[in-house]
């Protein structure tokens, strides 16, 4: 398992690293709410566009902060946290 993000509710996503050719490595996810590792077939980047597009059948991650949003969209961490000092809620 090689670990490439946390969420804020303490889930992990990693990559199944077990097949030599990194673009065949499936997305496996623990899940602090269901208390389980969840492997999915395929990489990385069809993971987060199913993310995003609200395409799983059963949410993969404790957090649903993001699920059903109609327009979600990458914030890099400082940047909320500089709309954050200036009172603004990047989200709205």
């Amino acid at each position: 398992m090689l670990v490439w993000a946390d969420t804020e509710a303490a889930d992990t996503l990693a990559w199944v690293a077990a097949d030599p050719d990194p673009d065949r490595w499936p997305v496996a996810v623990w899940s602090r709410c269901h208390a389980a590792w969840t492997v999915y077939p395929f990489g990385m980047a069809e993971f987060l566009v199913r993310l995003l597009r609200d395409q799983f059948e059963e949410w993969p991650l404790s957090d649903i902060g993001i699920k059903g949003v109609a327009a979600p969209r990458f914030l890099h961490e400082d940047d909320e946290d500089a709309g954050a000092d200036l009172g603004i809620d990047p989200w709205d």
